[in-house]
């Protein structure tokens, strides 16, 4: 009976050896270490369409995602205070011929006058660029579209109405067939990614038909995302493709980094955490 005993504690010694060693193994094995974020397929290049003065916006003559193509009128700044102005500034103009006029009538008779001339000559020119300014101004009021593509708006009701400043962002201009991935990388999950890393995006409205694209930028300073998450923005390539997804389309990007252990891969995010709680 000992020798029974003793056979089959040491076959299980040996089996718990054999099923370490073997977990040891698997451990071992190297797997790419791979993050999960937040994605939205965006405009590669998109034509912003910026404020040529300050103004209020008084008519939005496009709706968002309408097709537009170059030269298509956008919207029109309101012109009531240019228009106001330039009548004041053609009542000065009127005002400066007329009395450099009567001073160049009443120089023939008196010299005093003379001195006069240049003084209500350069006040003429003076108000001749004043005119000529808010002419400029009034031409500049209606914004027309510099490229061919789609409008994106965020607000449309914010922006009718709005007051703006010179070069404030009113609204982008973005061409369909050519889109990129824009990811966020939370600070808490960065890895170590190659260049050219691969990024599968599954996108919520086909979660089972992943598109492939490459990681082409991820930016070094961190910011606060949409999702209002302190993270690294980044930019993806997408491969070629016959149908681009629709511009505006969000889901979750699958980014690869290195190879590393098993073991590593999956106790990363428990030790991150306790180094974390317990400050080590």
């Amino acid at each position: 009976r000992r020798g029974d005993w003793g056979r089959r504690s040491y076959k299980k010694r040996v089996a718990v050896f054999s099923l370490l060693l073997v977990a040891l193994l698997i451990a071992q094995l190297q797997v790419p270490l791979t993050v999960l974020t937040t994605a939205e397929v965006a405009a590669a290049s998109p034509q912003v369409v910026r404020s040529p003065m300050e103004g209020v916006v008084g008519e939005v003559v496009v709706r968002p995602n309408s097709s537009v193509v170059t030269g298509d009128l956008l919207l029109r700044l309101d012109d009531s205070a240019l228009r106001a102005r330039l009548d004041v500034a053609r009542q000065e103009l009127s005002i400066a011929e007329a009395e450099h006029l009567r001073a160049e009538q009443a120089a023939v008779g008196d010299r005093q006058f003379s001195a006069q001339l240049p003084v209500l000559k350069a006040r003429i020119s003076q108000r001749k660029a004043e005119v000529h300014y808010v002419q400029s101004l009034l031409q500049r009021i209606e914004i027309r579209a510099a490229s061919d593509g789609i409008i994106i708006i965020h607000d449309l009701s914010q922006l009718e109405g709005q007051v703006v400043v010179a070069g404030q962002r009113l609204m982008t201009i973005a061409d369909p067939d050519s889109v990129e991935v824009e990811l966020w990388l939370p600070v808490g999950d960065s890895i170590s990614l190659p260049e050219g890393a691969k990024v599968s995006l599954y996108l919520n409205s086909r979660p089972l038909q992943p598109l492939d694209a490459t990681l082409t930028r991820l930016d070094y300073l961190a910011e606060v995302s949409q999702d209002g998450v302190l993270a690294y923005r980044g930019r993806a390539t997408l491969d070629e493709r016959d149908t681009p997804p629709r511009i505006g389309l969000r889901g979750t990007a699958k980014i690869y980094g290195d190879r590393v252990a098993l073991y590593y891969y999956l106790l990363r995010r428990p030790y991150a955490a306790l180094r974390q709680y317990f400050g080590i």
